[in-house]
């Protein structure tokens, strides 16, 4: 028979969810240009996530707001969870139909004869 590599056990901490950290080399230490940039990284990331979540806000409101006024989805009409759950899925499809047909181009009507 062959001889096989045999692995190391895996060290792991007390909290037995972590690998050890004993080997692990020291940081570098970011000079104040570094952190400074980062810190405007950070920034610039947090007010993107802030102006999209706003945008996904206002799209679902909306569409919220549609299902209940124009579709009369006010209230659940079929009985059970799955009753509700069934209800709202074609309302959605609906919606999404509405959506899709307004990006179809309409013709151009012919010239009189």
């Amino acid at each position: 028979m062959s001889e096989t590599k045999r692995r190391e056990p895996l060290v792991l901490s007390p909290l037995e969810d972590e690998p050890a950290t004993e080997n692990l080399p020291e940081p570098i230490p970011l000079t104040p240009e570094q952190i400074a940039a980062q810190a405007e990284a950070d920034e610039r990331g947090e007010r993107r996530r802030l102006e999209w979540a706003l945008v996904v806000q206002a799209l679902s409101d909306n569409s919220f707001a549609h299902l209940k006024r124009i579709l009369k989805l006010d209230r659940s009409r079929l009985r059970g969870p799955c009753g509700a759950r069934d209800e709202f899925h074609l309302a959605a499809i609906a919606q999404n139909l509405r959506k899709l047909a307004k990006l179809i181009p309409v013709p151009a009507p012919l010239p009189a004869a």
